[in-house]
C-alpha cells in the first residue's frame, strides 16, 4: 500500500499509512525541480491519537547526518537536493518512526507518532540531550509534560515549579512559599506565563500546591541565560508554560485524588479535527487534616483553594484560533490571627496565521488581574484589612519569516498596560489604626523587537536580537518634589505636582541587546556564549524574602527608576550517546543597576510616599552551574546538579547616615552559595517504578539582633550588619513508589497509585528564625513548616482506552 497524497497539490501533505518494514513518504512532483538545485521540504509532526502538534519533535536524515527540531507549530523544514533519504522521527514518550523519504520537488508531509507503551498522562521533567547540544540556547531548559510524577512531593500533586528548583541555577527560597531565585535574582525577577497569561502567584497554600494543574500542562520552557528579544519586563528569567490543546479526535477524561485535593481534566472534539475543547478543575478539602493536628490554633484554622481553566481551539486551513481562560483562588485563615484571600484571573485570545510558506504571524490579546486581601488580627490595637490588585493587559503581534533552514527572522510589537490599586489599609474591629490610602498607579509600555537566528556553517550558530522599550508612568497622581541634594524625607518636600488622568509623569527608554552563539566543537560537544540586557518596571515590595500573599507590587514612577541588568554567560556541553549521558558546565555574571531595597525599619503600609521608604543601588551575582544527566530507555535515569553562586547588594543613600550597611556590600536575601539536587528514577518492573530526590542548600542570610539596652526603662535593640548571619542549611530527602494498574489496553478505567514520603529523614528545616525581646534578653526561635516525614497516597485515573490522549 502506497502513501495517500492529499488532493490539494499546493499543500502536498502525505498520510503515511503504508504497512511494512519501512514506510515511504513522497514529497513534491517529478520533473518540477531543477538539476542539482535544493528544494524546500517541510513536515508537520502530530500525535496520532489526539491530533496535537508536537513542538520539539526531532527529524533526522541519516545519509546527510542532519537533524532539525519542530518549532512551536510542530513544523520542521529542510533545504535539500531531490533524492532518497532515510528519515527518523523522534519525540520523548513516542515510538520512533523510520521512513524512506523520496523528494522530487518542493513539498510538505505529515507524520503521526504513536505513544510509547502504556502510561497514564503525567507530567515529566526532561531535557532533550540532542537539543542541548544542537538546538538549545545558553541557559535554556525545557520540561515536557510527560513524566514529572516521578519527582516525589509532599501533597501528592505534581509540582512543575518545585521540579524547576532542582535544575542548576534555580533554587527554592524555602518551604512554605513559591518563591524561586534564578541565578541570584529575587523572586519578583521571574515572569510566569500560562498560555500568555501572567501569573503572579504560582502556588496554592503558600507553596505546598502548584497553581497549575499538572494534568493540563504540555510544555514548560525556562529562559535564564539567553532570553529571546520577544520577552521583556523581568531581570532574571521567563517561565513560558503551554497547556495541552483539546483532543481533536476522541473524548478523554482523567484526574487524580490526593489526601488534600482532587482534580479532573476533560478533553473532547466538538467538530472532529477542527474544533476542540479542554477543561480542568481542581479543589481542596484539607480542613479535615488541620482538625487532627494536636494544636488548638491549627485546629481553629482553615484553608481552601481551587483553580479552573477552559480552552477552546479552532483549526482552519491556514489559521488557528484559540481562547483560554484561567482562574485560581486561595483562602487561608490562621486561627484568629490572620486571614488571606488571593486570586489570579486571566483570559488569552490568540490567532496564528500562515501567510505563506515563509511568513507566519501570531497575534494575541491578554487580560489578567491578581488580587489579594489581608486581614491581620495579631495586635488588637493595630488590626487592619488591606485589599490590593494588579492588572496586566497585553496586545502582541509576533511574526516569523523563514529565509531558509539556516536563517529565520522574528520581529514584533508588544503593548502592555499596568494598573495597580495599592488599596486602603483600614482598621478593623477594635483597632485604633489610622486609615491609609496607598493610591493607584498606571503604566504603559511599548516595545519593538527583532531577532535573527543565523547558522552560517554547520558548526556555528548566532542569535542576534534587539528590543526597544518605552515605559510611561501615567496619572492621575500626586507627585512630591524634594530639595536637591537632600534625602527624600517629609521635611524636605518643597512642591507638589498634580498629574491628570493618563498624563505622562515620567518616561524611561530602554535599548536592550540580546546575543547568543553556539560553536560545535565536534558532533557531541559545544560551547555557548550569551549576552542579555533586560529591564523591569514592575517590581515587588516586601520586607521578607519571598513572594507571599501580602507582597506589594510597585510600578516605576517619578522617583523610583526601573531596574536594568546585563548578564553574561559561557558554557560547555557534552553528550555521551552510548551511555545516554549529558554533562554541562556554565558560568554567569549578572550586574543590576537601580535595584530597590527597603530602608532599615521601613513599613510600606503606613504611607503612600513609597520613595521615602526605599533606596536604589547595585545588585550583582555570579556563579557556576554543573549538571550530569542520564535519560532515555534505561532502567536507571535521573540527574545530579550543583550550583555555586553569590549575590551581593550595595546601596548608598543621599546622605551618609542613610547608607544601608554603612555603604558596604552585603549578601542579598537570596544569596545561597551552595545548592545540590539529585533525582534517581528506577524502573523496577513494567508496573513498578521508584524515585528519590535529594536537596541541599546553604542557609539564607538574615539580620539578627545582637544586644538590648534600656533608656528610661524603654528597651532598644541593636542589630547586626545587614544579612550578616545565616539560618541553618536546608536538607531534604524524598521518595515515591508508583504502581500502575494492569496493562490491558482495552478497559474502562486505567489507574495508578503513587505512594510518596516527603522529608524522609524528618529533618527540622527552618522556614525562618525570629526573636523575642524581654527583660531577660533576646531569645531566638526557629520556625519550621514540616519537621516530620509526611506520607501520602495519590490515585490517578483515566477513563477510556489508551488510544485516547
Amino acid at each position: 500500500q502506497s502513501p495517500d497524497v492529499n488532493s490539494d497539490s499546493k499543500k502536498q501533505y502525505i498520510n503515511t499509512t503504508q504497512a511494512g518494514a519501512i514506510k515511504k513518504i513522497k514529497v513534491g512532483q517529478k520533473g518540477y525541480a531543477l538539476a542539482n538545485s535544493r528544494v524546500s521540504v517541510k513536515g508537520i509532526i502530530r500525535d496520532a491519537q489526539s491530533g496535537e502538534l508536537l513542538p520539539g519533535a526531532t527529524v533526522y536524515l541519516v545519509e546527510l547526518k542532519k537533524g532539525a527540531s519542530a518549532n512551536n507549530q510542530g513544523l520542521v523544514s529542510f533545504y535539500i537536493r531531490p533524492g532518497k533519504y532515510t528519515m527518523r522521527v523522534l519525540f520523548m514518550g513516542m515510538k520512533t518512526q523510520k521512513y524512506q523519504l523520496i523528494v522530487y520537488s518542493n513539498g510538505r508531509f505529515e507524520v503521526k507518532l504513536e505513544k510509547k507503551g502504556i502510561e497514564l498522562s503525567a507530567v515529566n521533567v526532561y531535557g532533550d540531550r540532542q537539543m542541548s547540544m544542537r538546538q538549545k540556547d545558553p541557559g535554556l531548559e525545557k520540561m515536557s509534560s510527560r513524566v514529572i510524577r516521578e519527582i516525589p512531593v509532599m501533597t501528592g500533586e505534581p509540582d512543575i515549579v518545585k521540579a524547576a528548583s532542582m535544575l542548576p541555577g534555580i533554587v527554592s527560597i524555602g518551604e512554605g512559599n513559591s518563591g524561586l531565585s534564578v541565578r541570584g535574582g529575587s523572586s519578583d525577577q521571574n515572569a510566569f506565563y500560562l498560555n500568555g497569561i501572567p501569573v503572579f502567584n504560582t502556588s496554592h497554600l503558600f507553596g505546598f500546591f502548584p497553581a497549575f494543574n499538572a494534568d493540563l500542562l504540555k510544555d514548560f520552557t525556562i529562559y535564564k541565560g539567553y532570553i529571546p528579544s520577544s520577552f521583556g519586563g523581568r531581570l532574571s528569567s521567563v517561565f513560558d508554560i503551554e497547556t495541552r490543546k483539546g483532543n481533536r479526535r476522541k473524548f478523554s477524561l482523567h484526574g487524580g485524588i490526593s489526601p488534600m485535593a482532587a482534580n479532573l481534566v476533560l478533553s473532547a472534539p466538538i467538530i472532529k479535527d477542527t474544533l476542540s475543547v479542554i477543561a480542568s478543575v481542581r479543589a481542596s478539602y484539607s480542613d479535615w487534616i488541620l482538625k487532627r493536628i494536636d494544636d488548638k490554633e491549627i485546629q481553629n484554622s482553615s484553608t481552601q483553594f481551587s483553580d479552573l481553566s477552559l480552552g477552546v481551539y479552532y483549526d482552519l486551513k491556514n489559521t488557528q484560533l484559540s481562547v483560554f481562560g484561567y482562574h485560581s483562588q486561595d483562602y487561608f485563615a490562621y486561627s484568629n490571627v490572620n486571614k488571606y484571600h488571593y486570586s489570579n484571573d486571566g483570559i488569552s485570545m490568540k490567532m496564528n496565521q500562515r501567510y505563506s510558506k515563509r511568513l507566519r504571524g501570531n497575534y494575541s490579546m491578554v487580560i489578567s488581574e491578581y488580587k489579594f486581601e489581608t486581614n491581620d488580627f495579631q495586635e488588637e490595637s493595630k488590626a487592619y484589612s488591606h485589599p490590593y490588585s494588579v492588572m496586566q493587559n497585553e496586545l502582541k503581534a509576533d511574526l516569523n519569516y523563514l529565509f531558509n533552514n539556516r536563517n529565520q527572522l522574528n520581529f514584533g510589537y508588544h503593548l502592555t498596560y499596568y494598573g495597580l490599586n495599592r488599596g486602603v489599609v483600614s482598621p478593623i474591629e477594635n483597632s485604633i489604626r489610622v486609615p491609609v490610602d496607598l493610591g493607584k498607579e498606571k503604566g504603559l509600555e511599548n516595545a519593538l523587537y527583532i531577532s535573527d537566528r543565523w547558522k552560517p556553517m554547520d558548526w556555528l550558530e548566532f542569535n542576534l536580537g534587539f528590543r526597544y522599550s518605552l515605559y510611561n508612568a501615567l496619572g492621575p497622581r500626586t507627585v512630591y518634589q524634594y530639595s536637591d541634594g537632600k534625602s527624600i524625607n517629609e521635611q524636605y518636600i518643597n512642591d507638589t505636582v498634580q498629574y491628570n488622568n493618563n498624563e505622562v509623569i515620567n518616561s524611561y527608554h530602554f535599548p536592550e541587546f540580546r546575543f547568543a552563539s553556539k560553536i560545535d566543537v565536534d558532533k557531541h560537544s559545544s560551547i555557548k556564549i550569551a549576552v542579555t540586557q533586560m529591564h523591569q518596571s514592575l517590581f515587588m515590595l516586601n520586607t521578607t524574602f519571598s513572594i507571599s500573599p501580602s507582597s506589594q507590587w510597585k510600578l516605576a514612577d517619578y522617583h523610583i527608576k526601573p531596574s536594568r541588568s546585563n548578564q553574561y554567560s559561557l558554557g560547555y556541553f557534552r553528550n555521551f550517546v552510548k551511555n545516554g549521558l549529558e554533562a554541562s558546565v556554565e558560568g554567569f555574571y549578572k550586574n543590576t543597576q537601580d535595584y530597590t531595597e527597603f530602608k532599615d525599619g521601613a513599613d510600606f503600609l503606613n504611607s503612600d510616599k513609597v520613595e521615602m521608604s526605599v533606596l536604589q543601588g547595585r545588585q550583582w551575582s555570579y556563579g557556576v552551574e554543573m549538571m550530569l544527566r542520564r535519560q532515555g530507555e534505561f532502567r536507571f535515569t535521573g540527574w545530579i546538579a550543583y550550583t555555586y553562586s553569590r549575590a551581593w547588594v550595595q546601596i548608598d543613600g543621599a546622605e551618609n547616615w542613610q547608607d544601608i550597611n554603612h555603604g558596604m556590600k552585603y549578601p542579598a536575601a537570596f544569596d545561597i552559595p551552595h545548592a545540590v539536587s539529585a533525582l534517581l528514577n528506577i524502573k523496577l518492573s513494567k508496573r513498578l517504578s521508584f524515585s528519590t530526590t535529594f536537596n541541599y542548600q546553604s542557609g539564607r542570610p538574615m539580620t539578627y539582633p545582637t544586644s538590648i539596652y534600656y533608656v528610661n526603662n524603654v528597651p532598644f535593640v541593636d542589630y547586626s550588619d545587614r544579612n550578616e548571619y545565616r539560618i541553618p542549611d536546608y536538607f531534604r530527602v524524598d521518595a515515591s513508589l508508583t504502581v500502575d494498574g494492569n496493562l490491558k489496553r482495552k478497559k474502562l478505567v486505567h489507574s495508578q497509585l503513587v505512594f510518596s514520603l516527603y522529608n524522609l529523614t524528618g529533618r527540622d528545616n527552618p522556614y525562618s528564625v525570629y526573636f523575642e525581646v524581654s527583660n531577660h534578653g533576646i531569645t531566638a526561635y526557629q520556625y519550621s513548616v514540616i519537621a516530620v516525614p509526611v506520607f501520602t497516597i495519590s490515585w490517578i485515573f483515566k477513563l477510556g482506552n489508551y488510544d485516547a490522549n
